[in-house]
């Protein structure tokens, strides 16, 4: 998987509808103009807690997937780095993510 060389000025920013994230967890935001692919992206957890990932995408068959560095939620809960494969769930009038299966 690879990602863009986009400035961090221009990082998507998702709002988590939980505190981290899992399989079913929803990421919004706003709609794009254009396809979805490899990027920068700020998540926006539920508790306020804000963390710099990688959108990826794969070279093979396209696919998804957000690279998570570790962090600690808002409770002081660490969650340690993963890759999470999601898929866009709805495009317009808003852009909605969801989580699949982790894969690392």
């Amino acid at each position: 998987m690879t990602a863009s060389d986009t400035p961090s000025g221009d990082a998507l920013e998702l709002d988590c509808s939980h505190t981290h994230l899992f399989r079913g967890a929803r990421l919004a935001g706003p709609a794009l103009t254009g396809p979805l692919t490899a990027r920068r992206v700020r998540i926006v957890f539920r508790d306020g807690v804000e963390v710099d990932a990688e959108l990826l995408q794969s070279v093979d068959d396209q696919r998804l997937a957000i690279a998570m560095p570790a962090y600690q939620t808002a409770a002081g809960g660490d969650i340690p780095a993963k890759v999470w494969h999601v898929a866009a769930a709805t495009h317009a009038p808003t852009l909605v993510l969801a989580v699949g299966g982790r894969v690392a």
